[in-house]
C-alpha cells in the first residue's frame, strides 16, 4: 500500500468507521486517472460517474464558462515570441472550447472568444467510440438569476464570468464506474472518428454476438473445420452489416480466435467491457486511486457583489478534501495580457496591433499564483472555480495533494521547462481542504490572501459608479421565463428590444410541403436525431403572434408563436408552433459585463507562502 493511499485509510478511520461506505454510497462523480492513459510516465486525469447516469439525465454540477478575448492574438506577437512561448501558449488552448455549447456563442463576433470551462470541460476523456455524454446547450442559455443585482452598478462586476451553467448530459445511459466521454468537436481525429465503433455499434454487435452463440449452441454437432469456416463468414460479412464496411477492421481486432470463447464477451459484460475493460471501474478502485468531487453544488452566493459560490451539497467533515483540481500550469502570465489588435492582411486573422497592454483576460481571476511567480496555475477541478474569497469565513484552505500521481518533483523545475514536450500534461494537483466541518447548503470559501484583498479594496477605493446600469439578457431571460413575448403588433413601430440585448430562438423546421409564407407557414420541429436546442440553431427572428395553449402545472399560462425568419438571402420564411422555451435574449457582441466595463478587477488568487514551493519558481523579485 503507498503512503497516498495509507493515508486515505487512516482519515477515514480517524473521522467515522464507517466514512468509505457513505462516501460510497453518495458520492456521484469521482476524479481519477483516466482509462486513456497509455503512458506510464505522464498522468492524464478523468472523471467517473459514482453512480448510474440515466441517458437524458445531467453529469457532474453545471461549470462556469470563462471567455477569453482573441486569446492567441492578444498573447503572440508575430515574429517576436520564442517556439516556447508559442508552446506554452497551445498548451493552454489545449484545455479551452469553442464558446458556442457553454451560452457564449455571441459574446463577441463569431472566431474572437474561446471558452475555458473547469470540471467535465477539461477532464472528460475522448474516444469516439465511447462517447457517453454531451453540452446540454439550452441550459447554458437559458441560466438561473442568481444573484444578478439586475441594474445595479457595483465594482464587482465584469471581474466574474457571466456564464456560470455550462451543463454536460448524458447520451447514452453511464453505468456506475464508467468514465465520461466527450466529444470534442468536428477538427479531433476525423480518420478514427470514421472507423471508430460507436456506443450504438456496440450495442448491435453484442446483439449480433448473441445470435452467434445462440447459432453455435444449436449446431453443436458441427465439425471444427466447418465451424471454423461459418465463423469466419460471420466475423466477416455479418459484422459488416451490423456496423458498415469502415469499421469492419475494429471489429475483427476484437472478436476472439474461436467460436468457443464468443461466450466470454457477455460474461464480462459486452464487448465494450471485454475491449476496454478500464472504462469501469469498480468503488474501491475509484476511493483509493481517485477523489469524490461531487461535494459541492453551484447557488447564488452570500456575498452580494460575488456573483455565485460553491455550496456544500451535503455535510462535510473537517479534514475532506472538498475537490481536487489537476492544474493547468502557466509559466508565465502575461500570456493573459490584452492589446489593441487589428486584422493581418496577409492571411485575414487577428493579431497584436502594439505591445502595450491594455488588461488581462479574465481567467487571470480564476487562476492561483503567488507574487513572488511568474507563474499561475488554472484549477480543472469540478466547481473549484466557483469557491470566492472571504478571510473572515474562510473554511477551507489550499493544500498540495501527496496523491502519487502529483508531480511534486516539478517543484524544483524552472517554470518555462514545465512546458517541454515531456510534461504537457496535468501533473500538479492542488486540493481544497475543509478546515471545520460545513453543514449542508453553507457556502464554502477561501482566503485568497492579503496581497489579493489590497488589490479589491484598491479596486473599490478608485471605482466610479455610473449613473445607472442597463439590464442584461440574463434579466430579460428571468422576466419572460413566465411571461409571453411581445408580437410586433405589441411592440408598435420598432418591433425590437434595446440595442444591447437580441432575442434569438431556437429553430429547426420541419421538412414538408408548406410554401413557409405566412398564410401557409412551416412547422417548428424536433429532428429524429439530436435536439434542436443546439447553439448552431440560434437564429434572429421576429414574433408575428402568438397563441395561449394551455398552462402548465403550476397553472401559469403556455404560449407558442408564429415567427418570420430572414435567411442569409434575404429570403423570409414564416414558422408556427415555436415553443416559448426555444426563445433567449443574448448580450449583443461586446455589450456583457466582462466587456463593457473599463478597468474591471483583475488578479489571481494567493496561493499561502507557506505552501507556494520555493526554489526556480520564486524568479520575481
Amino acid at each position: 500500500m503507498t503512503l497516498w493511499r495509507l493515508a486515505v485509510v487512516l482519515t477515514a478511520l480517524v473521522t467515522t468507521a464507517t466514512a468509505g461506505e457513505e462516501e460510497q454510497g453518495q458520492c456521484g462523480l469521482y476524479l481519477a486517472p483516466s482509462s486513456t492513459q497509455q503512458d506510464p510516465e505522464t498522468t492524464i486525469w478523468g472523471l467517473y460517474a459514482g453512480k448510474e447516469i440515466p441517458v437524458g439525465e445531467k453529469v457532474g454540477p453545471p461549470e462556469l464558462a470563462i471567455n477569453l478575448w482573441h486569446f492567441k492574438a492578444n498573447s503572440i506577437a508575430n515574429d517576436k515570441q520564442s517556439e516556447l512561448w508559442q508552446t506554452m501558449v497551445d498548451f493552454l488552448e489545449s484545455f479551452i472550447w469553442v464558446p458556442g455549447p457553454v451560452g457564449a456563442r455571441f459574446e463577441q463576433d463569431e472566431g474572437r472568444v474561446v471558452s475555458a470551462v473547469p470540471g467535465l470541460g477539461v477532464l472528460s476523456a475522448f474516444d469516439v467510440k465511447l462517447t457517453n455524454a454531451n453540452w446540454l446547450h439550452h441550459a447554458a442559455y437559458d441560466q438561473p438569476a442568481w444573484n444578478t443585482q439586475p441594474t445595479v452598478p457595483h465594482p464587482g462586476r465584469g471581474s466574474f464570468t457571466s456564464f456560470y451553467q455550462a451543463t454536460v448530459q448524458a447520451t447514452a445511459d453511464i453505468a456506475k464506474g464508467s468514465e465520461i466521454f466527450m466529444d470534442y468537436g468536428e477538427n479531433w481525429a476525423e480518420d478514427e472518428k470514421r472507423e471508430a465503433l460507436l456506443l450504438e455499434d456496440y450495442k448491435n454487435l453484442d446483439a449480433t454476438i448473441d445470435k452467434m452463440i445462440a447459432f453455435f449452441d444449436k449446431h453443436n454437432d458441427l465439425h471444427e473445420a466447418s465451424k471454423a469456416q461459418i465463423y469466419n463468414f460471420l466475423s466477416k460479412d455479418v459484422m459488416v452489416a451490423a456496423v458498415g464496411h469502415h469499421k469492419a477492421k475494429t471489429v475483427a481486432k476484437l472478436l476472439p480466435a474461436t467460436p468457443d470463447e464468443l461466450k466470454e464477451i457477455p460474461a464480462k459484460g459486452g464487448i465494450l467491457v471485454h475491449s476496454a475493460p478500464t472504462v469501469y471501474r469498480q468503488d474501491d478502485w475509484l476511493t483509493e486511486n481517485g477523489f469524490c468531487v461531487d461535494h459541492l453544488q453551484p447557488g447564488p452566493s452570500t456575498i452580494p457583489q460575488a456573483g455565485r459560490g460553491a455550496l456544500a451539497a451535503r455535510p462535510i467533515k473537517a479534514g475532506t478534501v472538498v475537490t481536487a483540481s489537476p492544474l493547468v500550469h502557466i509559466p508565465n502570465k502575461s500570456i493573459l495580457d490584452m492589446h489593441e489588435v487589428e486584422i493581418d492582411p496577409s492571411d485575414e486573422d487577428y493579431m497584436r496591433s502594439n505591445d502595450k497592454v491594455t488588461g488581462q483576460q479574465l481567467l487571470l481571476n480564476y487562476c492561483y499564483g503567488h507574487p513572488a511567480s511568474s507563474m499561475v496555475f488554472f484549477p480543472s477541478g469540478p466547481m473549484a472555480s466557483y469557491i470566492n474569497h472571504s478571510k473572515e469565513k474562510a473554511n477551507a484552505k489550499l493544500q498540495w495533494s501527496k496523491h502519487p500521481k502529483h508531480e511534486s518533483s516539478w517543484y524544483k523545475v524552472k517554470p518555462f521547462d514545465l512546458v517541454g514536450e515531456d510534461r504537457q500534461y496535468l501533473g500538479l494537483v492542488m486540493e481544497v481542504v475543509a478546515t471545520r466541518d460545513i453543514a449542508e447548503g453553507e457556502e464554502v470559501f477561501l482566503d485568497y490572501g492579503d496581497e489579493w484583498q489590497a488589490a479589491w479594496d484598491k479596486h473599490v477605493a478608485e471605482w466610479k459608479a455610473p449613473k445607472e446600469w442597463p439590464l442584461r439578457a440574463i434579466d430579460f431571460n428571468e422576466q419572460y421565463r413566465n411571461k409571453p413575448f411581445e408580437t410586433t403588433t405589441d411592440l408598435g413601430k420598432d418591433p425590437s428590444y434595446p440595442e444591447h440585448v437580441a432575442l434569438k430562438a431556437f429553430l429547426m423546421i420541419e421538412e414538408s410541403l408548406r410554401a413557409g409564407t405566412r398564410e401557409d407557414p412551416k412547422f417548428w420541429a424536433m429532428p429524429e436525431e439530436g435536439t434542436a436546442y443546439d447553439a448552431d440553431n440560434l437564429f434572429d427572428l421576429v414574433i408575428v403572434d402568438k397563441r395561449e395553449i394551455g398552462e402548465d402545472e403550476h397553472g401559469v399560462k403556455t404560449y407558442d408563436y408564429l415567427v418570420r425568419w430572414t435567411n442569409n438571402r434575404g429570403v423570409d420564411t414564416f414558422v408556427d408552433h415555436v415553443p416559448h422555451d426555444a426563445f433567449i435574449f443574448v448580450d449583443a457582441p461586446g455589450q456583457s459585463d466582462q466587456f463593457s466595463v473599463e478597468h474591471p478587477f483583475r488578479h489571481y488568487i494567493g496561493i499561502p507562502d507557506d505552501v507556494f514551493p520555493t526554489g526556480p519558481w520564486r524568479n520575481l523579485k
